[in-house]
């Protein structure tokens, strides 16, 4: 049985999988590294938006049609 981070991955990949024609990839960003852009982009929390461009070498998290990439955040 999976559990905690695993599970997190399993459902994330679900999602990924369910929208697949709609998504390119799906990152998942730590939030304490996006607090302020989150306080600067309120909209977001309300409605799923773009914004471009997306750093994902900040993702600690990043699915594709390649599979899950576990990133080191920040890096």
């Amino acid at each position: 049985m999976k559990t905690g981070p695993e599970l997190r991955k399993k459902k994330l990949l679900a999602i990924f999988n369910k929208y697949n024609e709609k998504l390119n990839l799906l990152a998942v960003f730590p939030a304490s590294d996006v607090e302020g852009w989150l306080k600067e982009n309120a909209s977001v929390k309300k409605r799923p938006t773009t914004i471009y461009p997306i750093e994902y070498n900040k993702a600690s998290i990043v699915i594709g049609n390649e599979g899950i990439q576990d990133l080191p955040a920040g890096n």
